[in-house]
C-alpha cells in the first residue's frame, strides 16, 4: 500500500512516554492507518525504548519500523528518517509529545486528497497529565491553497516544527541535511524545508500536543542555559548555510531571513529576561559580532524586545553600544519585564 505520511520520530531514553506516543498514532480506520509509515529512530539509547518500539513493530509491522543507530543527536534522526522515508509526506513526532489520535485520523484524510508543499496544522502545549497550556490557531485560509507570502510573515513567526508536514522530495531535491552532534536543531526543520513551500494548505485542527514542563527538557531555562552554545552554533549553521542554499535554489530568502531573526530573538531573549546568570556573555557577544557582519537583515530586526506584542524594549540596540550587561537602563529594563510578566501570571489565575 502506498504511504501517504511518514511520521519520524527521534528517540534517546524516552521509555516514559514513547508507549504513549506510538498509541497516538493508532487509529481505527484500518485501511487509513496502513497508509501510515512510522519511522522509529533509536538514537543509541540505554533505556528500553529500542525494545518497546520493537514490540510496536512485531504488532503492525506494515505501519511501524525501528531503526536502531548510534547517538548522533536530534539531527541525526531527522536525517535517517527523511533518507529511508516512504510517505508522500513527512513529519517529525517527538518521543516525548503524542498527536490528537481523533484529528490525526482525520489528518491522514485530509492528506490523502491534497498536492501542496507543506500542510499546516494546530498545535497544542499540554501539561504531564494532558491538560491543555496553551492552543495554537492560525489565520490561514480553510478551503484554498495560498502561498508562503500570502500567509505574511505575522503568521510565520508563530510557526513551530510541529506544526508543519512537508511534501517529502521537496526535502530531497535541495539535499537537505539537519546538523548533527547537537541539541535545538529543530529550528533548522521550519526554516530550509519550509522555504521550499510554494503551495500550502491548513488543516484547521490540532494534531501535535506538545509537552511542556517535563523535567530535563531542553527548553527547561537550566539546561538551556547549559546548553546555549548547541543554539548558537545551531544559529550559525542557519545563517552560514541555509541563506546561500536558499539563493541556490531560488527558494523564498525573505522567509529564510524571518527565520534566522526570529531564532536570534530567542537566544537574546532567554539572554536578557529568562537566565539566571550572564556566564554565557562572552558567547553572545561574539554571536552579536557574527550576526552583524553575516546577517545585517537578521542584526536590524533583532534591535528591540517585544513584550507580548504591546511593549517594545530597545535593550539589544543599548547593549550593543558597549555589551554592558549591568548599564542603568538594561537593570530598568529587565525590572519592567519582570513586573510586567508577573502581573500577566496573576492575571491569568484571577480572571
Amino acid at each position: 500500500m502506498n504511504k501517504i505520511l511518514t511520521v519520524v520520530i527521534p528517540t534517546y531514553n524516552m521509555e516514559k512516554y514513547l508507549r504513549k506516543c506510538l498509541d497516538s498514532l493508532i487509529i481505527d480506520n484500518r485501511e487509513l492507518f496502513g497508509t501510515l509509515e512510522v519511522l522509529v529512530v533509536i538514537d543509541g539509547a540505554k533505556d528500553s525504548s529500542s525494545a518497546i518500539a520493537h514490540e510496536y513493530q512485531e504488532k503492525a509491522p506494515a505501519v511501524f519500523r525501528v531503526i536502531d543507530k548510534e547517538n548522533g543527536n536530534y539531527g541525526s534522526c531527522v536525517n535517517r528518517g527523511l533518507k529511508e522515508a516512504t510517505g508522500k509526506y513527512i513529519k517529525i513526532l517527538d518521543a516525548d509529545d503524542t498527536f490528537d489520535t481523533c484529528n490525526f485520523g482525520e489528518f491522514l484524510s485530509f492528506l490523502k486528497t491534497q498536492d501542496v508543499d507543506c500542510v499546516i496544522s494546530d498545535m497544542m502545549q499540554v501539561g504531564e497529565e494532558g491538560e491543555c497550556k496553551s492552543l495554537w490557531r492560525f489565520n490561514l485560509p480553510q478551503s484554498s491553497i495560498f502561498s508562503l507570502d500570502e500567509m505574511g510573515e505575522k503568521e510565520w513567526r508563530r510557526l513551530w516544527m510541529h506544526c508543519v508536514c512537508y511534501y517529502t522530495e521537496n526535502l530531497r531535491k535541495i539535499n537537505y541535511h539537519q546538523t548533527e552532534g547537537i541539541s535545538y536543531t529543530d529550528q533548522e526543520w521550519i526554516c530550509l524545508p519550509m522555504a521550499t513551500s510554494k503551495r500550502l494548505s491548513y488543516f484547521p485542527h490540532v494534531v501535535y500536543k506538545y509537552l511542556v514542563g517535563r523535567a530535563g527538557q531542553t527548553i527547561s531555562v537550566d539546561v538551556w542555559e547549559r546548553n546555549l552554545w548547541q543554539e548558537i552554533e545551531g544559529l550559525k549553521t542557519m545563517i552560514n548555510s541555509h541563506r546561500s542554499i536558499a539563493d541556490k535554489y531560488s527558494l523564498n530568502t525573505t522567509y529564510v531571513d524571518s527565520r534566522i531573526s526570529v531564532r536570534a530573538f530567542a537566544i537574546y531573549f532567554a539572554y536578557f529576561f529568562k537566565f539566571k546568570t550572564n556566564k554565557n556573555h562572552d558567547l553572545v557577544v561574539s554571536l552579536d559580532r557574527f550576526i552583524k557582519e553575516n546577517s545585517p537583515v537578521c542584526y536590524q530586526q533583532t534591535q528591540y524586545v517585544t513584550i507580548k506584542k504591546y511593549f517594545k524594549f530597545p535593550i539589544i540596540k543599548i547593549w550593543r553600544k558597549n555589551y554592558q550587561d549591568k548599564s542603568l537602563l538594561i537593570i530598568i529594563y529587565k525590572g519592567i519585564y519582570k513586573i510586567l510578566n508577573n502581573l500577566v501570571i496573576f492575571l491569568k489565575l484571577f480572571i
